[in-house]
């Protein structure tokens, strides 16, 4: 649902459809060109020393032969058309693509954070069992020394990482 929310919104995707839009519109103008053109003109000359003259003009065009030069542009922004189509495809794909990756890129961080989490869970666990055993002497202080270094680092990744609390 997120991913069809954000491929129809997103301002790029929206760019693409407006193209896209312009493109249809295109065509539509391509087409216009085979109909006739019309125009009028009014005109009217006052003078001094010319008496009033008054004019009006109809004129109607209308493309006979043109070499296939409509036909070429109809066909030109058609294949425009269709290139927009798929160039829309492409922003959407482009835009789902990086949502993915950022979805994925959140699940990945949330699983270090927890193995990390579990990881200094274990070595907390431990360091107070060496406590215990360098307390009844059975194990060196250097072995609880090391596993102090241990936790540190693990510490330190789990603030990086976001995952202690």
């Amino acid at each position: 649902n997120l991913l069809k929310i954000v491929t129809s919104v997103h301002p790029q995707v929206r760019s693409a459809v407006a193209q896209g839009n312009g493109a249809k519109l295109d065509v539509d103008v391509a087409k216009w060109a085979f109909w006739p053109t019309v125009s009028v003109s009014a005109q009217r000359t006052d003078g001094p020393q010319s008496t009033v003259q008054n004019g009006t003009s109809f004129t109607v065009q209308q493309p006979l032969w043109s070499g296939g030069a409509l036909d070429a542009r109809v066909a030109a922004a058609e294949k425009l058309d269709q290139s927009s189509a798929e160039q829309v495809n492409v922003v959407r794909g482009d835009v789902a693509l990086r949502l993915v990756d950022a979805w994925a890129g959140l699940l990945d961080a949330e699983a270090n954070r927890a193995v990390t989490t579990r990881t200094l869970e274990g070595l907390n666990r431990y360091q107070s069992i060496m406590q215990r055993r360098v307390s009844a002497g059975l194990s060196s202080s250097v072995e609880l020394k090391l596993l102090s270094v241990r936790v540190s680092r693990a510490r330190g990744a789990a603030l990086g990482s976001g995952g202690a609390r």
